[in-house]
């Protein structure tokens, strides 16, 4: 029997991590993608369809909160789970981010 692997797309602007999240996600069994621009990133995603984001909140090409809000609003994209990754420890940037991943979208289209 044929068991569908799970699609990762990880975005970060960080090659190394990018690449050693990548590596660990297809060594357990995920298809995993890494891509360092979101900006092509929102074009993989409308293509690709993952099964999950993870993506990186401060980014050099785009704000990880306006690339979270234009995935929401969506209709292809909307209803992707989407997971921020950070390392920064500043608590009301994190409030800041969780704030922004309730956005709900339109799960009517």
């Amino acid at each position: 029997m044929h068991s569908k692997k799970f699609k990762i797309l990880h975005l970060d602007d960080e090659r190394e991590l990018g690449a050693t999240l990548q590596q660990e996600l297809v060594n357990k069994g995920y298809e995993a993608y890494f891509l360092q621009l979101k900006t092509a990133g929102v074009d993989w995603i409308r293509n690709n369809q993952p099964d999950l984001i993870v993506s990186d909140i401060r980014y050099f090409d785009t704000d990880g909160f306006e690339f979270l809000r234009n995935l929401q609003s969506d209709p292809v994209t909307c209803k992707i789970p989407f997971i921020f990754l950070t390392g920064s420890a500043d608590l009301n940037f994190a409030m800041s981010a969780m704030t922004s991943a309730h956005a709900t979208c339109n799960r009517e289209n």
